[in-house]
């Protein structure tokens, strides 16, 4: 939930949170989900992976603040 609310203020689409958020392809409609396709959920993938990174960077900077860096 932390992360879901942090990468919606970082402004990443709803599509990449939800996927990343559930781990598998799911969505609330089965329009959308007709709509995200195997193929479809292959071009979130670096949106996901940027997503990952910011928390990992994130996640080191509150370390270090927590060190007294």
């Amino acid at each position: 939930a932390i992360c879901q609310e942090a990468w919606m203020v970082e402004n990443y689409s709803r599509y990449a949170i939800k996927i990343q958020s559930d781990h598998k392809l799911t969505t609330d409609s089965a329009v959308e989900e007709k709509y995200l396709t195997q193929s479809q959920s292959r071009d979130w993938f670096e949106e996901r992976e940027r997503m990952i990174q910011w928390t990992a960077d994130y996640i080191d900077k509150e370390i270090a603040v927590f060190n007294g860096a």
